[in-house]
């Protein structure tokens, strides 16, 4: 099991961590054993990581400085008002949780609730599916969908259709502690049905990031609230220039943050 997490985990999962690769709470330092053969389709075309990152990753991140958003539709609304290259916006809510398969033991896995009526349009996730379908994803459905990066889902040796249970520790669980201040002593266990796999050739997403549900996404943070609001630009070069006029429109609660910037360690030459 991975470490004791401090609550500051919370905010920097929510709030940050979610938006490149969340890394808050590692995983067993122990080496997984060579999971079983999975059945995947090959890989696809090599791609630039400009447009890896990109479909992925939005273009804009609006957070909140006072922590969790309870307010998103307001911000939203002020995004698309301000520039009609902006084309929508959605929630999103980040988790990290931890799996347990017969091929590995313990694997972090860090969960990004996506709002299913919008990810089609936000992200470009569907160009990066070597199995199953996205549509899957965006039917929702019960016990609800999860899409799995490539090394992510070979490390655990599952494939499209297998049943997967995620694991909350009681130590990054908010709900409780928010109301009592004290952490749970119970886990949080959610089931998942793996919908589809994607691949990216950045390790960093691929073997680290699933996405579910916007309602899965808040239902495995423990939390009513989301943590961040996403937009789609029709330009994303435009990323830069939308995040600061809309940071001073937002106000001093609010951070506006580009995808460039925030990616600008895989991006750099």
């Amino acid at each position: 099991m991975p470490r004791e997490c401090e609550p500051a985990w919370y905010l920097n999962d929510m709030r940050r961590g979610l938006l490149v690769v969340m890394l808050a709470c590692g995983s067993s330092s122990a080496p997984p054993p060579p999971p079983a053969p999975a059945t995947i389709q090959p890989t696809k075309p090599a791609r630039s990581v400009r447009e890896e990152v990109l479909a992925v990753t939005h273009h804009v991140y609006v957070l909140s400085n006072t922590g969790m958003m309870t307010e998103f539709r307001d911000v939203i609304a002020k995004a698309l008002a301000l520039d009609p290259i902006v084309e929508t916006g959605a929630p999103l809510i980040g988790a990290t949780a931890i799996a347990t398969t017969a091929h590995a033991k313990d694997v972090a896995i860090d969960v990004r609730g996506e709002d299913e009526t919008q990810v089609a349009r936000m992200l470009r996730l569907d160009t990066l599916i070597t199995s199953g379908s996205l549509s899957a994803f965006t039917a929702g459905g019960n016990p609800p969908p999860l899409v799995l990066g490539r090394g992510l889902a070979k490390r655990l040796g599952v494939k499209v259709g297998d049943p997967l249970d995620l694991v909350v520790p009681p130590s990054m669980r908010r709900k409780d502690f928010d109301r009592v201040g004290a952490w749970p002593e119970e886990p949080l266990v959610k089931p998942f049905r793996i919908v589809a796999i994607y691949e990216l050739a950045l390790g960093e997403f691929d073997s680290r990031i699933a996405f579910t549900t916007l309602a899965a996404g808040m239902a495995l943070a423990d939390t009513d609230s989301v943590g961040v609001v996403a937009l789609r630009l029709e330009d994303p070069d435009r990323a830069d220039d939308i995040a600061a006029r809309l940071g001073r429109a937002l106000g001093p609660e609010y951070k506006a943050e580009s995808w460039n910037e925030l990616n600008k360690n895989l991006l750099d030459p």
